[in-house]
């Protein structure tokens, strides 16, 4: 496992909000990666703004396929499960995705991401419902949308 409290430092996030995020993520498995066929936040890497256009359209950085970023961009990689297209849009600049799998890159990019939605929201269960939802939602019941994944933070340690 990596040393959460060296992130929970660099990056002002408490320990046991970042130590829940990885094992829910990933169980703590740094090459975990999902393909999210329907994910439809793309980024445009050229014009470094989202991508609204047909696909056959889309830019991918020098020396890679089209497909390859695409799939790269829908996919979530590493501990927190940071997808493509969202760290693209955070800055990453690597040619090939899969280097999110490395645990600085990933840890990175997981932070700055749940960092955004904190500054945006303000709390960090609001950070959290956005980090896996895209934004605070709540259902008819009045529970998160992913209550499920709120909770099981919640089991794995993250006081919320």
């Amino acid at each position: 496992m990596i040393d959460i409290e060296q992130y929970a430092t660099r990056y002002g996030i408490p320990q046991d909000i970042l130590r829940a995020v990885v094992l829910v993520e990933s169980g703590g498995d740094t090459w975990a990666t999902r393909y999210e066929p329907h994910y439809r936040w793309l980024w445009d890497v050229r014009r470094n703004k989202p991508f609204r256009s047909t696909m056959d359209l889309f830019p991918a950085p020098r020396g890679v396929s089209r497909d390859s970023e695409i799939m790269g961009q829908k996919t979530s990689w590493g501990l927190m499960q940071v997808m493509g297209a969202v760290a693209r849009e955070r800055g990453f600049e690597g040619r090939f995705l899969s280097e999110l799998c490395d645990p600085d890159v990933g840890m990175r990019f997981g932070c700055l991401h749940l960092l955004g939605f904190h500054r945006r929201w303000g709390t960090w269960e609001q950070a959290l419902v956005s980090y896996n939802a895209g934004s605070p939602r709540r259902g008819s019941d009045g529970k998160w949308v992913n209550q499920v994944y709120i909770d099981r933070l919640r089991e794995n340690g993250a006081q919320v």
